[in-house]
């Protein structure tokens, strides 16, 4: 149940980051600049691990650069670090405690993949639909767990699990996007409260 709470909030934490950065993309919200969008897919990874870290942001490739990232990001099973795979974990981890979870909370547990259309991970903007709904999963899930999961041991290593993800991720986030002192401080700050 620990580690079942940790992927839970991993995988909410992940969807929120990209999704993010896909409603940038899409044009949604407008990204200050492509140092600003450069920044928030290279802080998708570890320091140092993004393949974008090393593209200018002067390259004409740069763009489609970020595009096949943050489509790998999302979509590739293999990837270290990846939502896919972290939904995966997530799966997989419920499946060994299942008796201890309810049936509702397993189907939501279940439901948890990003659905495209045809199978196509290159467009963006049915990623963006597909990250709400998933959103909407993780959220219905927690809801689950806070109403109807009985407060003994299992549920405070659930809650305990959630609570230690939760600050690593918010740690993450912040080292990644307050790291780069040259691109403007603003929309780097608006993307994080998002």
């Amino acid at each position: 149940l620990f580690w079942l709470g940790r992927m839970i909030e991993r995988a909410e934490a992940k969807v929120r980051h990209v999704r993010s950065i896909v409603a940038r993309m899409t044009s949604e919200l407008q990204p200050a600049g492509l140092n600003e969008l450069r920044l928030l897919v290279a802080s998708l990874d570890e320091p140092g691990q993004s393949p974008v870290s090393s593209v200018a942001a002067d390259d004409p490739t740069i763009w489609q650069h970020l595009r096949e990232n943050v489509s790998s990001y999302m979509h590739d099973p293999l990837r270290v670090g990846g939502l896919a795979e972290t939904l995966q974990i997530a799966n997989g981890t419920a499946s060994t405690i299942r008796d201890r979870i309810s049936v509702d909370s397993w189907r939501i547990i279940n439901q948890l993949k990003l659905n495209l259309p045809d199978g196509d991970a290159s467009d963006l903007g049915e990623s963006l639909s597909s990250l709400n709904q998933l959103l909407m999963l993780l959220s219905a899930f927690s809801g689950l767990c806070n109403d109807s999961m009985t407060r003994g041991p299992g549920w405070r290593f659930l809650d305990m699990g959630r609570r230690i993800e939760r600050g690593l991720q918010t740690l993450h986030l912040i080292g990644g996007l307050l790291a780069d002192v040259q691109t403007e401080l603003v929309p780097r700050l608006e993307a994080m409260l998002e």
